[in-house]
């Protein structure tokens, strides 16, 4: 691993040490008290995925994800329960199903202590329902240092974004009734595992060089960067290209 990364990483807290702090900014008409109250929800629904941390079998893995959907508050668990019944029927999709909710590492490596973690906030103004609304997203970045049984080392790095839309942060706050979304990127993983359906294993070959972990890396602890920056034109041939070599 090159050492620019490994510094990059060291500046953030330890995983086992940190703790997502609340948001509340003002922003447009809604108050810091009303948009606490939406990221209050967001940060509990992030602390459920950050929890699976591991798994050890497919199974597992699938049971983490509907653990998280069934922690989801009042009607939100509804609407994201339709979600993963309609993931579970999708035959397109590159990726099994669980992957969408939770990103735990396969219990075959060990995590290590030195492991990393940090966050940053975001509220937007925009379209929610028939009107505008506070979206609030939380983003995450967790460096873990991932060893296996011939103790080779490297890192894998996962950046996570949940967000909640609501017109009404009070009257979402206590039904949960709320647009949502989340969206996750896996840097320095094998490709092969998640495609089939298993826990996330790291790439012990050359490492990640690619702009979206260069990136993920390289922001500040409290830095918040939306999912859209790490997409690229070609990412999509480029996965086709991975998943080919799986079936090989």
């Amino acid at each position: 691993m090159p050492q620019s990364v490994v510094k990059s990483v060291e500046s953030w807290p330890l995983l086992n040490e940190a703790t997502i702090e609340p948001f509340a900014e003002n922003i447009g008409p809604f108050s810091g008290d009303l948009v606490s109250l939406v990221s209050s929800d967001v940060k509990d629904l992030m602390n459920v995925q950050l929890a699976a941390q591991q798994a050890g079998s497919k199974e597992e893995f699938e049971g983490q994800a509907e653990e998280l959907v069934s922690e989801a508050p009042g009607k939100l668990s509804g609407y994201m329960t339709d979600q993963m019944e309609l993931d579970k029927k999708d035959e397109s999709k590159t990726f099994a199903w669980p992957l969408a909710f939770v990103q735990p590492i396969d219990k075959a490596f060990v995590i290590g202590d030195d492991s990393r973690f940090a966050y940053g906030w975001n509220a937007d103004i925009e379209p929610v329902a028939d009107g505008m609304g506070v979206t609030v997203t939380l983003f995450t970045r967790t460096a873990y240092w991932v060893k296996d049984d011939r103790d080779r080392e490297t890192l894998i790095v996962i950046g996570r974004w949940i967000s909640l839309s609501t017109v009404d942060p009070a009257y979402a706050a206590t039904s949960g009734d709320y647009a949502w979304s989340m969206r996750t990127k896996v840097y320095n993983a094998t490709v092969c595992p998640s495609v089939k359906g298993d826990p996330i294993a790291p790439d012990f070959s050359e490492g990640d060089h690619s702009e979206g972990f260069k990136m993920l890396v390289g922001l500040d602890e409290r830095d918040y960067a939306p999912v859209e920056d790490f997409r690229r034109d070609d990412d999509d041939k480029e996965l086709e290209e991975y998943i080919a070599r799986c079936d090989a």
